[in-house]
């Protein structure tokens, strides 16, 4: 195995090599080396014209909460570094101008999203700073909450990760389908190890130098069944 997801074996050291085999140490040399040729929408990166923080104090000190000893988060320092967490919050507040607070808001959340990754547990923070969270229709904010077990697909779920999370949660008698919560008798259809929201969709495929056209509804009234209607173009 090969490629920009590396060779898979285990050893992080080695994953940077080339299409012809060689080792570089850079990121961006490693991500160059792999450009399709000829595609031009992969950019190389900003190079020379990278922003610039030029004064950092006052970003350093809004940041500052992710590495204090005595702040929200120093019971999970012991498990997560917070000093890269610290470095990335204070560069991008101090580049992002008028954005600063969303991006100070979003670093904080990245590492409590990694503490509570490494099962860390996570009390109350966001009430001494301004990072609000506004949930959907029918669903609401939990610190540490699981959609395991309430979402449309949850028989077809192929693993549950029972690791809690931060973030908005369907309300009781709601079920996660894609981005929305829905009463759970307005749920999708599962067909052939799928799960299909409610509605028509359809389905293209190349046989026998025809194009089949495969129209699918998913009818949540007629007990979550899809009825299929196959259409044939000769071509």
């Amino acid at each position: 195995m090969c490629g920009l997801c590396g060779n898979f074996n285990g050893n992080q050291n080695d994953d940077f090599h080339t299409p012809s085999g060689a080792m570089v140490n850079a990121a961006d040399d490693f991500g160059a080396a792999w450009k399709v040729p000829g595609n031009y929408t992969c950019s190389d990166g900003c190079g020379s014209s990278c922003p610039q923080c030029n004064d950092d104090q006052s970003a350093r000190s809004q940041c500052e909460v992710i590495q204090a000893a005595d702040g929200p988060f120093s019971f999970c320092h012991e498990e997560v570094d917070p000093a890269p967490y610290f470095s990335d919050c204070v560069f991008d507040v101090c580049v992002s101008g008028n954005r600063g607070s969303d991006l100070l808001c979003r670093a904080l959340e990245t590492y409590v999203s990694a503490c509570q990754s490494a099962n860390v547990q996570i009390y109350p923070w966001r009430q001494n700073t301004t990072c609000r969270i506004d949930c959907p229709a029918n669903s609401h904010y939990e610190l540490c909450g699981t959609d395991c077990g309430n979402t449309c697909a949850s028989s077809i779920d192929a693993t549950c990760d029972h690791v809690c999370s931060e973030g908005c949660f369907c309300d009781d008698g709601f079920s996660r389908s894609g981005a929305s919560c829905v009463p759970v008798e307005s749920c999708g259809c599962q067909y052939d190890g799928f799960y299909f929201n409610v509605g028509y969709f359809k389905s293209l495929y190349s046989h026998s130098s025809r194009l089949h056209t495969i129209l699918f509804k998913c009818n949540p009234t007629a007990s979550h069944q899809i009825k299929i209607k196959s259409l044939v173009i000769n071509y």
